[in-house]
């Protein structure tokens, strides 16, 4: 799980279907919540399946991973504010 939203309420989340909620990890400890440095990559055909916080679950090649949104305070400078 995204460490980052595992105490924020879904009505506080802006554009939750943005944010990671659940990953494939690659951890070598069992681990209940992590981040980007646990993401694994390349296990289903070079790519990895990401579960963001509105419910939706999306396979994504590995160059669109590095867009995903992680912390649900940082919001992409082209929206307008909520």
């Amino acid at each position: 799980m995204n460490d980052r939203v595992g105490c924020v309420r879904y009505l506080d989340l802006w554009m939750p279907f943005e944010v990671i909620l659940l990953f494939e990890a690659d951890a070598n400890r069992r681990s209940s919540s992590g981040g980007r440095s646990d993401l694994v990559m390349g296990r289903h055909m070079d790519g990895s399946i990401q579960a963001f916080c509105d419910g939706h679950v999306k396979w994504m090649p590995e160059y669109q991973v590095t867009t995903l949104r992680w912390d649900p305070s940082t919001l992409d400078k082209r929206l307008p504010d909520r």
